[in-house]
């Protein structure tokens, strides 16, 4: 066995080498995209900023086909339905002033 080969086989053993799942990265990606949102409806004040989750999925969804992969495979709806209501979910934790009573 050659030393590079030897590396292989121990980062396989030891669960290290995850280059066979495809998709491994996707619950983080996923995880990261809805905090984003929420950290945007949280300091965006404007309910328009709710469209941003849409135009986002809309270029994925271009730039996929331009390059021309398949997009029935995607979460991309999923998404932009999730990452608009986490907004949503942003602007109501959002600090409102209350108006003082003298």
């Amino acid at each position: 066995m050659q030393s590079g080969s030897k590396l292989t086989h121990y980062r396989k053993a030891a669960g290290l080498d995850r280059a066979e799942t495809r998709w491994h990265s996707v619950p983080m990606t996923i995880i990261l995209i809805l905090t984003l949102a929420l950290v945007a409806g949280v300091l965006i004040p404007s309910r328009w900023a709710l469209l941003f989750p849409l135009a986002f999925g809309a270029a994925v969804a271009l730039a996929l086909t331009a390059t021309g992969h398949a997009i029935d495979d995607t979460p991309i709806p999923f998404l932009v339905v999730v990452s608009t209501l986490v907004m949503v979910g942003g602007q109501g934790l959002r600090f409102r002033r209350r108006a003082q009573v003298l």
